[in-house]
């Protein structure tokens, strides 16, 4: 079962007692006339009149605009959620995505999906929310849980369009076999998200472990894959969105690629962690020698001064020294980033 979701078999309008009040009361009236006008004539034009729902109501459109808009945008999404349980509701909230991904044929079907998912779930939360039926931990544990179904449903859809297209040569598309790591930061890390949180994510790859069609660089196929999973998540659409994305937390966001490779910091992460004393020394003076200078120093001791060193006959290429530069300088910060990771898992 997935963080923080539960299971209950009553309806939410058993609940509709622990609701507060309308903070803005007349807001409360007019988003009451409104649903009542569009759901006239509909399978739920009885349940509008009870008053439970009118209470719902009440809540709803005189204490947030913005989940009034969200119900008004799709009139059914409130009387449908009301009238069943909270906790196996959002399951089945998770569920119906997954299963409309699979059959999303375009990136916009896929997006639309996900903002409709989105919308339900914000709903659903926020009513368990209001009534006091989840704890803070419960809430912020099932936005979280909505972010990770997203991404990690996104990652498949992607990888699988891009074996149909002749991009990937992989027989499986199973993101767990693709060498991907999208490490979770800040909030998101911590299973902490709330209704406004971005979610800020490291997006690394193994190098090698996808196998990529001739002639297409495998840097450039991670970039794209990255850039689309961010499209799905924030581009707003007459759908809205699902969540800003924040790629700024990975290592030197003004130099480094979006995807970056994972096993140097790794290495240097396992080598500071290691209990032989040669191998932390080495680690921890890399680490903190190549993060206690500025980017540009290392590109200029890299281009300027190790030709200096080298034979007459060795004449390297500037561009390489530079991108070798930028990997040794990135690897001390991803190092950095792996290791509060590993930190994290309880022992």
């Amino acid at each position: 079962m997935e963080l923080g979701v539960s299971v209950s078999d009553l309806s939410f309008l058993d609940h509709v007692g622990n609701l507060p009040a309308a903070a803005d009361p007349a807001r409360g009236q007019d988003f009451k006339a409104d649903l009542e006008r569009a759901l006239q004539g509909t399978e739920w034009e009885a349940l509008v009149a009870r008053p439970g729902f009118l209470r719902v109501a009440d809540a709803v459109g005189g204490n947030s605009g913005f989940l009034a808009r969200t119900c008004l945008r799709d009139p059914k999404l409130l009387p449908r959620i009301v009238s069943g349980p909270l906790d196996a509701g959002f399951a089945e909230t998770l569920s119906t995505f997954r299963q409309r991904a699979q059959q999303a044929d375009k990136l916009e079907e896929l997006m639309s999906a996900a903002r409709q998912a989105k919308a339900e779930a914000a709903v659903r939360v926020a009513l368990a929310d209001m009534a006091g039926l989840w704890p803070l931990e419960t809430v912020t544990g099932n936005l979280t849980t909505f972010a990770d179904t997203v991404l990690q449903e996104g990652l498949h859809w992607l990888l699988t369009k891009a074996h149909a297209k002749g991009d990937l040569l992989e027989e499986s598309c199973a993101t767990e076999k693709s060498g991907i790591v999208i490490l979770a930061m800040g909030k998101y890390g911590s299973g902490e998200l709330n209704y406004s949180s971005d979610i800020d994510f490291v997006f690394f790859y193994e190098p090698g472990e996808l196998r990529i069609r001739e002639n297409l660089d495998e840097a450039t196929f991670m970039v794209r894959l990255t850039k689309d999973l961010v499209k799905l998540m924030q581009d707003r659409t007459a759908d809205g969105y699902v969540f800003r994305t924040d790629l700024r937390l990975r290592p030197d966001p003004g130099a480094t690629p979006i995807a970056v490779s994972l096993p140097a910091g790794i290495v240097l992460a396992l080598g500071r962690r290691s209990k032989m004393p040669v191998i932390r020394v080495f680690c921890v003076s890399f680490i903190e020698l190549f993060r206690s200078v500025p980017l540009i120093t290392v590109l200029f001791m890299a281009v300027t001064m190790v030709p200096l060193f080298l034979p007459e006959a060795i004449n390297p290429v500037k561009i390489v020294q530079a991108i070798i530069a930028v990997c040794i300088f990135s690897s001390a910060y991803m190092a950095e980033t792996v290791r509060g990771g590993l930190q994290a898992i309880p022992k």
